[in-house]
């Protein structure tokens, strides 16, 4: 059994248990968690339904010392703690040695920080692991977390996160006293890596993580796949569009192949992987090699999409490459 520090959040303040949800007048005590005393209830007060508390994402952020972005087109709260910022408290201490114990599959990569979106009306928060490659990109090491129970928005623009889900997400423990209506929140003295994780885009959700097979734009002439071939090695996966941002002059044209067929076009080091021949990446499946680029050198590979925003939110990953005999 772990040993916890004796580290609290208080609700001190009665609360009325309703059916439905309401506000609540809740005083909220940090001490210990993170740099602030209180949890301050600026915006929004706690709710209670069902005998699951909310408290405001922004407020809950602010408390355990980390950083919050908002973003209202999807409604998603994503809350980070940046270890590249020097920090004492105990959220700060604990994320830095979580994240050092997390497998660096092969890759040369450091810490950067940890994060996890919480959307509105989802039961799955994705829990990343933010660090940072040789060229200076993010790489994602995370999951997708059933909470069993899913962050609303109420006032158009404040996202209410369960705490005790949104506790479980980050591995926090919480403890309910019934008698004094208060709540203890506690970090484990041992940091333990969470199970099932795997290179994941930084940017999108894991249950809409790419995997793109468009077979209409794979060509007849495309080998048949009885197995993967010969193994290449792990390559870093990028993503590009004809956009002027991403092909520049080249616009919708490729350097062997002629148009660029998203789902089927790859730009690659030619010294790695001649052109015009068709490899079977991991997660995504046949693609050939019909594109260069000065920035392509080495096991990298640029994957063609079909538009600037989806590369963005891509991203970067890292996959198992093999080239098809």
């Amino acid at each position: 059994m772990l040993k916890l520090k004796k580290t609290a959040v208080m609700l001190l303040s009665a609360i009325t248990l309703f059916s439905t949800a309401f506000a609540a007048d809740v005083t909220v005590m940090t001490d210990g968690i993170g740099n602030s005393r209180y949890m301050s209830f600026e915006n929004a007060q706690p709710i209670m339904e069902n005998d699951i508390l909310f408290v405001p994402a922004r407020s809950f952020a602010d408390a355990a010392d980390m950083e919050v972005e908002w973003d209202q087109s999807t409604e998603t709260a994503l809350l980070s703690v940046n270890l590249k910022n020097e920090s004492d408290s105990p959220v700060h201490k604990y994320c830095s040695e979580v994240i050092n114990k997390v497998s660096n599959y092969g890759l040369d990569i450091t810490p950067k920080k940890v994060s996890a979106a919480f959307t509105a009306d989802k039961y799955e928060a994705v829990l990343r692991f933010v660090f940072e490659d040789c060229d200076g990109d993010e790489v994602a090491v995370g999951k997708a977390v059933d909470m069993g129970s899913v962050p609303k928005v109420i006032n158009d623009s404040t996202l209410m996160l369960p705490l005790r889900a949104a506790c479980d997400v980050f591995g926090f423990l919480v403890g309910w006293n019934q008698e004094a209506l208060a709540v203890s929140l506690s970090v484990p003295n041992v940091a333990v890596v969470p199970v099932g994780m795997k290179i994941i885009p930084v940017h999108t959700s894991v249950e809409t993580e790419p995997d793109y097979v468009y077979e209409e734009a794979v060509e007849a002439d495309a080998p048949v796949q009885e197995n993967k071939g010969t193994y290449l090695g792990r390559f870093k996966i990028t993503h590009y569009c004809p956009c002027s941002i991403c092909n520049g002059g080249w616009g919708n044209n490729t350097a062997y192949a002629g148009k660029i067929t998203p789902g089927q076009t790859i730009a690659v080091d030619p010294n790695v992987i001649s052109p015009m021949s068709w490899v079977y990446i991991d997660g995504y499946g046949l693609r050939r090699a019909e594109d260069c680029g000065g920035g392509i050198k080495g096991n990298h590979i640029d994957m063609a999409v079909n538009s600037h925003s989806e590369a963005y939110k891509i991203g970067i990953v890292y996959k198992d490459v093999w080239l098809q005999n």
